[in-house]
């Protein structure tokens, strides 16, 4: 961490977002129970049991604001990293992001303003709707709250402000504090990042055969599948200010899908360069060590050969070797080749190797 963002977290705008919905519910109590079942007489208190609530509105309604809400928080999600309860947002996306809420807030408000004018025919409607269908309930809409109780339930906000550490004559475990919470941003980072390398992985590096729904490796991908990877590298280049290390890995990640096809299948070497860069990134840790290579200068090649950790295949001794892959009962006379090609080498005796890593991953 760099001793500006010991000081403050310069290059964030911090969002809170402050939206509040309305349940379209209300609290059941006992007398609503026992209006039509005495025997409901010996339930215990609400100070030892809650008893629920009551629909008194259509939660398709409800369902509404809660989109609104949703994308929103997908919209902070996607552009920061969580801090100290709110959404660190880099200066240069901030614009962006506050277009996006103020057009949420807009839409938020757009229906609050629909459903509260037509409040009451609604709710009347949904308790009709329901008294016929449960005409031993109809007490239970007997305390219908207005519009103007419901609006003051109802609404969308958000607030932008920037963050820094304690006065430096304040006791310095507070300082140490805000310190630990700057340097947990990187932590997020790569979660996030090994996030989005596991859902290649789950979601488009394998598939689940028709014929016998058996779940195995696709025999290829195609560009639109590297979308998380995508996603990955733009996320740790607006972060690359929080640690000399992640504007490197941004750009070995990068670097990569430049080399890949942008129409057309990506298989064969393509196609393990994409699974080893994957496996590479799947956790935390994994991404970290990456990020320190990469750091030093190294390119992919140097890294999925020198990297640690059990999607790694090392070079050692001019073989590809997998300790992983001997626990896992491969055999690793079939599997460990002399690696005298670069990894995007074509050659029969490459392919052959490359073929046996497909089987491993």
């Amino acid at each position: 961490m760099t001793e500006l963002a010991k000081k403050d977290a310069t290059g964030l705008v911090c969002v809170m977002l402050d939206v509040h919905i309305w349940s379209g519910r209300r609290h059941l109590e006992k007398t609503d129970l026992i209006h039509a079942n005495p025997e409901f007489r010996k339930l215990p208190e609400k100070e030892l049991a809650n008893l629920g609530s009551v629909k008194i509105c259509d939660p398709d309604d409800i369902k509404k604001f809660q989109k609104v809400k949703g994308k929103a928080e997908r919209a902070l999600k996607r552009a920061g990293l969580p801090i100290l309860g709110a959404i660190g947002v880099p200066d240069h996306l901030f614009e962006a992001v506050h277009k996006e809420l103020v057009g949420y807030q807009a839409e938020f408000l757009a229906l609050e303003a629909a459903f509260l004018k037509g409040y009451d025919a609604r709710v009347e409607a949904w308790k009709l709707k329901h008294t016929l269908e449960n005409p031993g309930w109809t007490h239970l809409f007997g305390n219908i709250p207005s519009a103007s109780h419901v609006a003051g339930r109802l609404s969308f906000d958000f607030h932008p402000y920037r963050i820094s550490a304690p006065a430096d004559d304040l006791q310095p475990e507070l300082n140490e504090r805000f310190d630990e919470q700057m340097k947990g941003l990187k932590g997020e980072l790569l979660t996030e990042v090994a996030a989005e390398a596991n859902v290649l992985m789950a979601d488009y590096l394998m598939g689940t055969d028709p014929a016998t729904g058996v779940t195995k490796k696709r025999e290829h991908v195609t560009p639109k599948t590297l979308g998380p990877l995508k996603r990955a590298a733009e996320k740790l280049k607006n972060f690359q200010f929080l640690d000399p290390s992640i504007g490197p890995l941004a750009s070995v990640i990068s670097e990569l899908l430049d080399t890949l096809p942008t129409v057309g299948r990506i298989d064969g070497p393509n196609l393990i360069k994409v699974w080893s860069l994957a496996r590479m990134l799947s956790s935390p840790a994994q991404a970290a060590q990456m990020a320190v290579l990469a750091a030093e200068g190294k390119d992919f090649e140097e890294i999925f050969t020198v990297a640690p950790g059990p999607a790694s295949v090392k070079r050692e001794a001019g073989t590809v070797v997998s300790s992983e892959m001997a626990a896992e009962g491969f055999d690793l006379d079939a599997v460990a080749q002399p690696m005298t090609t670069p990894i995007n080498a074509t050659t029969n005796q490459h392919d052959s190797m490359l073929d046996n890593l497909a089987a491993f991953f």
